[in-house]
This record gives C-alpha cells, sequence and structure tokens, in this order.
C-alpha cells in the first residue's frame, strides 16, 4: 500500500464501514472526537513536530433530508473550531445533471 508494508498503517472503520480512514502511525496520531453515519471528525496530529490539525471525512446519505443533517452537523462543528480544518470526502452531490445515469429521467422529472 503506497510502497509501504501494511503493518505500516493504522485504521479507522467509520460507522458501518462506509468510511476508511487509513494512516502511518509512525508519523501521525489521530483521536476520534466525533462519529455518525455521515462523517467522522478528529484532531490529526505530526508525532515530530507536534502540529495539530482537524480532520473530518464526509461519506453522505444518497437522501437530501439525511444530508441537510450533515451540512447541520458540520456547520455546528464550525462554531468551535479555531485552528486548521480539513474536510473531504464523498458529498454525494451532483455539479451537473449529465454526471448522473438518470439525467434523461431527471430532465424530465423537472420540466
Amino acid at each position: 500500500m503506497l510502497g509501504h508494508s501494511h503493518s505500516d498503517f493504522d485504521h479507522f472503520l467509520g460507522y458501518e464501514g462506509r468510511i476508511w480512514i487509513l494512516w502511518r502511525h509512525d508519523l501521525l496520531d489521530l483521536e476520534i472526537l466525533e462519529e455518525s453515519g455521515q462523517f467522522v471528525h478528529g484532531r490529526v496530529r505530526e508525532k515530530h513536530s507536534q502540529v495539530e490539525a482537524l480532520i473530518t471525512v464526509i461519506y453522505a446519505s444518497n437522501l437530501s433530508e439525511e444530508r441537510i443533517l450533515l451540512w447541520n452537523n458540520l456547520k455546528r462543528l464550525s462554531r468551535s473550531i479555531q485552528s486548521p480544518w480539513l474536510v473531504g470526502g464523498d458529498f454525494n452531490e451532483i455539479y451537473i445533471v449529465l454526471e448522473t445515469p438518470y439525467h434523461g429521467q431527471i430532465g424530465r422529472a423537472i420540466a
């Protein structure tokens, strides 16, 4: 994996195994601060320099109603964050309708 043996890595499997976080345990510490069905939020610390940052890994629901809950949680988290914060993952949003195999059906349903 990435030129290293499997034993070089630590891992965390989020709720229902939908979110995977892998990191080099000899370089980083990860402390999970909060977890839900759509995100894992934690603190990453580089072992040598002790530099810290927050990280939120997303795997958003297919259901728009549940994604609203995700965005509300991200807003809540943002109010208390004073340090660097990396947010990434699968937000389950499409940029344009043509990105989905159902674009013809969606277009007709909207019209």
